[in-house]
């Protein structure tokens, strides 16, 4: 199945995304709830190709695409169901890429009864793919995540554990001695997670398209997503506890070194 996935998800940002980027026009970009909240002609093109294609792979099941909930809200209560749902997120990163920078990707994550079974990050520019299937671990081609994120390096030095992105904005106004900031793309960040170049990634906006996948990727390489209240992470409607992400370091650690102990 991921095969098939990756195929289609590279195909579409070959078709729609790779060629619209720093090529894009004032006519192709709209906001929608706010001047940083934005869509562009590639998200819309993308998002429209993957879903009956998506959608073929797994007769019977729904999707849930970024784009289509902006246009009709109820479409997300279809993750309260039992049937399959393909969950995708054509630019994640969309601010990025309409500015031109280089952080963003494509995501796709099939969910059943609540449950993430896998994902796919794919990052057109850099033409890497990450892949993770519920049980059977996370991969950036043939090489586990897991594996990668123990090898030496710098990203691994005694600082790792306090390097990370933060999107809570109390927690940036209050924090002191962690090193955190953020990419723009929530895909992009649990790469780096799963692949050990990072420590944590904190949420307060927790849209299931922008943690779906991502989210499989840093659990099935050995990390850990939860709410900081310790609840577990289910793709669904979003709540209002912030989602908080630990890759090579302990969960446990790295709230209490941002003080969100309860």
């Amino acid at each position: 199945m991921n095969k098939a996935v990756v195929e289609l998800v590279v195909e579409a940002a070959a078709k729609f995304i790779l060629p619209r980027y720093q090529t894009l026009t004032a006519g192709q970009v709209r906001t929608k709830s706010g001047p940083r909240d934005l869509v562009t002609i590639a998200d819309e093109e993308a998002e429209r190709w993957l879903s009956p294609r998506l959608m073929a792979l797994l007769p019977g099941a729904a999707v849930v695409g970024e784009e289509a909930v902006a246009a009709d809200p109820g479409i997300l209560e279809m993750l309260q169901g039992t049937q399959p749902v393909w969950l995708i997120d054509p630019v994640d990163g969309t601010l990025n890429f309409a500015e031109g920078r280089p952080d963003f990707c494509v995501m796709v994550a099939l969910v059943l009864d609540g449950v993430i079974e896998s994902g796919v990050v794919y990052e057109p520019l850099k033409n890497r793919c990450c892949v993770a299937r519920r049980g059977q671990g996370a991969w950036l081609r043939d090489l586990s995540l897991g594996t990668l994120r123990r090898l030496p390096g710098p990203a691994m030095g005694p600082t790792a554990a306090l390097d990370g992105f933060v999107y809570h904005r109390p927690l940036k106004e209050r924090t002191v001695g962690v090193r955190h900031r953020r990419l723009g793309s929530a895909g992009v960040e649990y790469v780096r997670l799963a692949m050990g170049q990072e420590a944590f990634s904190l949420y307060d906006r927790n849209m299931p398209w922008d943690h779906a996948a991502g989210s499989l990727l840093v659990t099935e390489s050995g990390g850990r997503v939860a709410h900081v209240d310790g609840s577990p992470y289910r793709p669904g409607p979003a709540p209002g506890v912030p989602l908080l992400s630990a890759g090579a370091t302990s969960w446990e650690d790295i709230r209490a070194a941002l003080t969100l102990a309860p």
